[in-house]
């Protein structure tokens, strides 16, 4: 089970990391009349392409074996079937939001109130995609075969790399 708990240290720390980057979108949210500031609407576009690129390029590759192998498991099909529009709904709600501050910089009325709008609930569905990974996905008894092959991928991924403070952080 070695390679199970590898695993979940990776993806645990990663949660924390999108919990992390998440709530400073929701801090900058919270400044009064932050889309007022320029500065504060360029920490808000650096701040989504931040929590894209985060999810994109270093969190989902390392859940591609992992969904794969539970997907072999018949009774996982339609939970993992609802994370998977969970993602659709959280990339468009980035997306959308990301354009909303195109139209607030280009003087939209409204647009900085359907950015926040879109981001909070970005923030909610993330809070509970995430928490029904680390709970319903946690749970799942997986062979100690399956698990290696998954924390394999994962080191494929990282190119051998550990992430960073992971196994330290979140014991």
């Amino acid at each position: 089970m070695l390679a199970a708990e590898t695993v979940w240290r990776v993806l645990r720390f990663e949660h924390f990391k999108l919990r992390q980057l998440s709530d400073s979108i929701q801090r900058t949210l919270s400044i009064e009349d932050w889309h007022c500031q320029p500065r504060q609407v360029q920490l808000m576009r650096e701040l989504i392409q931040g929590l894209r690129g985060f999810i994109v390029q270093t969190h989902r590759p390392k859940g591609v074996v992992l969904e794969e192998t539970l997907r072999a498991h018949s009774e996982m099909t339609e939970f993992l079937d609802a994370l998977t529009r969970d993602q659709a709904r959280c990339d468009c709600l980035l997306e959308q939001a990301a354009d909303a501050l195109d139209l607030l910089e280009q003087g939209v009325p409204r647009a900085a109130q359907r950015c926040a709008a879109l981001l909070e609930e970005h923030n909610r569905l993330l809070t509970s995609h995430l928490v029904r990974e680390d709970t319903v996905l946690r749970m799942q008894v997986l062979t100690d075969e399956e698990w290696s092959n998954v924390a394999s991928s994962i080191s494929a991924v990282t190119g051998g790399k550990s992430q960073p403070d992971a196994a330290r952080t979140m014991r």
